[in-house]
């Protein structure tokens, strides 16, 4: 812990103020970047209740038999 203070200490103003700064980006671009993570998962699970089967299927994909040819006789 010393040696990390004695480090501080020994910096000059603009050495600090460059790494406080380099510090609060990568903070702000890493919350950032969870958060979107968070959300895009979240409207992939509101897309999937809304456009898609039980199974996941999403509805215009899923094709009905008379489409493809399978008929009941």
């Amino acid at each position: 812990m010393s040696k990390i203070i004695e480090l501080i200490y020994d910096m000059e103003l603009y050495e600090l103020l460059a790494t406080s700064l380099v510090f609060g980006i990568s903070t702000t671009v890493l919350i950032s970047w969870v958060v979107l993570d968070y959300q895009e998962r979240k409207l992939d699970r509101a897309d999937q209740e809304q456009f898609a089967d039980e199974y996941g299927i999403p509805y215009w994909v899923r094709a009905t038999d008379e489409q493809i040819g399978i008929t009941n006789r």
